[in-house]
């Protein structure tokens, strides 16, 4: 069985994490998460300076896996939402420098990965939507805002818009937006560039240019308290349904 993410080395200074579930969208399932939340907390513990996020298929990231979803209890449901948020927080406080490259959809937990990013490159074609809200959802919203600005990211979430690569790149979203060949150029200059700092100087930049120092509690009550909601499921059903029939026109 393959594993969802291939973890390889990048060198001598990080790793390369590819999620690896092509015929799922690399929908973001308790498998997949459960081994980027340990191959991040590696990374970690061996003292990588850098680390990229890449994605197998057409598209990079499709978002949470809806499969089985009925079989699951609410509770169920609620650890399942809770560990993609513990695992958005250790890579947003991550004390090496990440790049998450995407292409193709990049949907719900997988614009996440994207937003909780230290660079964030993007192919041609690429486009972002954050529906989580549309489901009942409350995950990212803090780190969405300090990319975009409170305003620029409420008009996002509250439309539910669908950014195209461009409009990404003009908000903040994307740090990069170029065709795939020049992909590891850019990372090449970016291990270059911090080359001359220790990791704990790396650390500690990363950690102090953050201005959410004290949030991540209050991210995973807001999203427990969001995911306890009675009815799910229901939620889940008519999210699930809007999203087909929109798929038909």
């Amino acid at each position: 069985m393959n594993s969802p993410v291939v973890v390889s080395n990048l060198g001598a200074c990080g790793l390369r994490l590819t999620l690896n579930r092509p015929d799922q969208a690399n929908a973001v399932d308790d498998t997949l998460c459960n081994v980027l939340l340990s191959a991040l907390q590696e990374a970690a513990e061996i003292g990588a300076r850098l680390v990229v996020l890449d994605a197998n298929g057409k598209n990079f990231c499709g978002g949470f896996d809806f499969t089985g979803v009925d079989d699951l209890s609410e509770g169920d449901l609620l650890l399942r939402f809770v560990r993609i948020e513990q695992m958005l927080q250790l890579l947003w406080r991550a004390p090496f420098v990440t790049i998450a490259c995407s292409h193709g959809a990049v949907f719900g937990a997988g614009a996440d990965l994207v937003a909780a990013s230290t660079y964030r490159i993007g192919a041609p074609g690429c486009r972002f939507r954050f529906p989580g809200y549309r489901f009942g959802i409350a995950l990212g919203t803090r780190r969405l805002g300090c990319l975009l600005g409170e305003q620029k990211a409420r008009e996002i979430l509250l439309a539910n818009s669908t950014l195209a690569g461009v409009e990404a790149r003009e908000v903040g979203l994307l740090t990069h937006l170029e065709e795939r060949e020049s992909w590891d150029s850019i990372i090449t200059t970016v291990r270059t560039s911090i080359e001359d700092l220790s990791s704990s100087a790396m650390s500690d930049l990363l950690a102090n240019i953050r201005q959410d120092q004290i949030a991540d509690d209050r991210d995973l009550a807001s999203l427990a308290r969001s995911a306890a909601q009675p009815g799910i499921h229901g939620r889940i059903a008519v999210y699930r349904a809007a999203a087909a029939e929109s798929r038909k026109n």
